[in-house]
C-alpha cells in the first residue's frame, strides 16, 4: 500500500526518511551539502513536496519524494524527485505505487511523470508505461 505522508508524519519520521531520501537524491540536487537535506524538509513541511511511503505487511519497501514541475510552456509535470526501494519490493508492487501516484497528479492536472534515474530495473518498470529517455548534462558550477 502507497501511503502519501502528511507534513506532520514527515516531521514526526524525519530521522527514518532522511537517509532513504538522501541516498536517493537526482543529479539535479544541490551541489551544496550543507542545508541541502533542511531544505527538502522545509519543502515537504510546506507541502510544496510530497513523500510517498510504500509498505506491503508491515515492512516499509520504499521511500520516494514528489514535486509538481510547472515549464514555461505551461505544461505541469510530477516529478519524481528520489526513489529509493528497500529490498522485498517487487515490480507489481511498483506498478500498483506508480498508478496510485499517477492518480494523485492526474487529480493535480500533472500531463506525465518526469524522472532520472540509473537504475536498469526502473528503466525496464518506466518502459512498461511507456517512457521515454533523454540524455541529461550537470556542469558544476560550484566546487
Amino acid at each position: 500500500m502507497l501511503v502519501k505522508l502528511t507534513p506532520d508524519q514527515v516531521a514526526r519520521y524525519w530521522n527514518e526518511l532522511r537517509p532513504a531520501i538522501e541516498a536517493a537524491l537526482p543529479p539535479i540536487a544541490s551541489t551544496r551539502v550543507e542545508g541541502r537535506m533542511n531544505s527538502i524538509l522545509a519543502t515537504l513541511l510546506a507541502d510544496n513536496m510530497q513523500c510517498w511511503v510504500f509498505r506491503r505487511d508491515g515492512d516499509i519497501l520504499g521511500i520516494g519524494t514528489t514535486l509538481i514541475r510547472e515549464d514555461a510552456s505551461d505544461g505541469k509535470d510530477l516529478l519524481l524527485y528520489s526513489v529509493y526501494v528497500m529490498p522485498g519490493a517487487t515490480r507489481e508492487d511498483w506498478i500498483k505505487a506508480f498508478e496510485t501516484i499517477k492518480k494523485w497528479a492526474l487529480a493535480h492536472e500533472c500531463e506525465r511523470y518526469v524522472g532520472y534515474t540509473q537504475n536498469p530495473e526502473m528503466v525496464k518498470l518506466l518502459e512498461r508505461f511507456g517512457a521515454e529517455f533523454w540524455t541529461y548534462a550537470t556542469v558544476n558550477f560550484v566546487h
